[in-house]
């Protein structure tokens, strides 16, 4: 027999809602606790590493070499002809 998956779209976007929560509450205890420092200074903290992070991650996925761009054009060029 099938098992069907019931969970509705919006149920999983919850449960992964929740556990986001769970895990960055946990991340600021324990930055409390390792740093004695409060938790808008610890929420600060967090938010500049997030922010630092997206721009890193940002900036890879923007970026694309001349070579490659030209490769794939190419490629792209001999099956579209």
């Amino acid at each position: 027999m099938m098992h069907i998956n019931n969970r509705s779209h919006y149920d999983n976007q919850q449960l992964d809602s929740n556990a986001a929560q769970a895990i960055a509450t946990q991340a600021i205890e324990q930055l409390m606790q390792i740093t004695h420092f409060s938790k808008s200074q610890c929420l600060s903290l967090l938010s500049q590493q997030l922010a630092h992070e997206k721009r890193l991650s940002t900036a890879s996925t923007s970026y694309t070499p001349v070579l490659e761009q030209s490769e794939s054009d190419y490629i792209h060029a001999l099956f579209s002809s």
